[in-house]
């Protein structure tokens, strides 16, 4: 894997997985603030209904004198939906926003885990429910880098986002999705308490279980 460092001046390539009401807003912010995008679906058709989705928001936007027509075609153009998650090799951050289910996320997390090559990359979870620490533990030693973002919706209009860190969240990744929130997004991020909601095993071993 590679050992490059995410540059300090910020992240320039995002990852979402998920393309529901969610993962569309999150992924249409994101290529509003200039950043390359990809996003991620289970399938071809899923990923063509997203790709509408987000057309579709960026032409309201347009409508309604909140974006201009020549920003809204540069955000659509990077917009990139696709249905193989391998293609978030190369990201900075990913940011999952699929259905409220834990076994579906901890799924997820497993394969962002091997998949995302750089290892200073955030991994990051839409989630308002499942604790950020079992998703943690299913990057087995990449759970320093493991954090909630909860956006609300939606996305492009709400500007607070919760940034949830776990027991095992290192402060730097922390300080680093703060600033990604509100310097790069232009939201609102309040960081939530760190709540001591560990599975009854030494954070050692958290640390190094991987499934």
């Amino acid at each position: 894997m590679s050992s490059v460092s995410v540059s300090s001046a910020g992240f320039t390539r995002v990852g979402i997985v998920g393309g529901g009401i969610m993962g569309t807003g999150i992924a249409e912010v994101c290529a509003r603030a200039e950043l390359e995008v990809i996003l991620i679906e289970v399938d071809e058709a899923t990923a063509d209904a997203a790709r509408v989705t987000m057309r579709h928001s960026l032409d309201r936007a347009v409508q309604r004198d909140k974006l201009d027509a020549t920003a809204a075609d540069e955000a659509a153009r990077r917009l990139t939906c696709l249905h193989d998650i391998t293609a978030l090799a190369d990201r900075e951050i990913v940011i999952e926003a699929v259905v409220e289910a834990r076994d579906a996320k901890l799924a997820i997390f497993e394969q962002l885990r091997d998949v995302v090559e750089n290892r200073d990359a955030i991994l990051a979870s839409n989630t308002s429910s499942i604790p950020i620490v079992e998703i943690a533990t299913a990057t087995g030693d990449r759970a320093d880098h493991v954090l909630g973002l909860h956006f609300f919706n939606p996305v492009p209009v709400l500007s607070l986002v919760e940034i949830v860190p776990s027991l095992l969240t290192s402060n730097e990744v922390t300080e680093r999705a703060h600033a990604f929130a509100a310097d790069q997004l232009g939201k609102d991020p309040i960081v939530a308490p760190t709540v001591p909601d560990l599975p009854s095993m030494p954070c050692s071993s958290l640390m190094s279980s991987r499934r």
